[in-house]
């Protein structure tokens, strides 16, 4: 996978909208991307505001839910497809 060949990752001050389609990135960064992760104490969420200035490495998946209709959903990090553009 291209995220285990990178040397350096900066996601800092970034709006990070931290729900469950995040979970797997939270989950690389405290494991596998712990010793490239530059300024993870600044990786923080935006949105919801109820994680809003809270480091995205500190949230536990189980918090990490999506809503639909008003109804908060739970959706396994292993099932979410996302795309990233890295420039290496």
């Amino acid at each position: 996978p291209v995220l285990n060949t990178l040397q350096v990752f900066d996601i800092h001050d970034n709006p990070i909208h931290c729900d469950c389609k995040i979970a797997w990135l939270r989950d690389w960064i405290q494991n596998k991307g712990a010793d490239i992760v530059q300024v993870p104490e600044e990786t923080k969420c935006e949105t919801p505001e109820e994680y809003q200035n809270l480091q995205l490495a500190e949230i536990p998946n189980d918090q990490l839910v999506c809503v639909s209709h008003g109804e908060r959903l739970s959706t396994p990090y292993n099932s979410v497809i996302a795309s990233v553009t890295l420039t290496l």
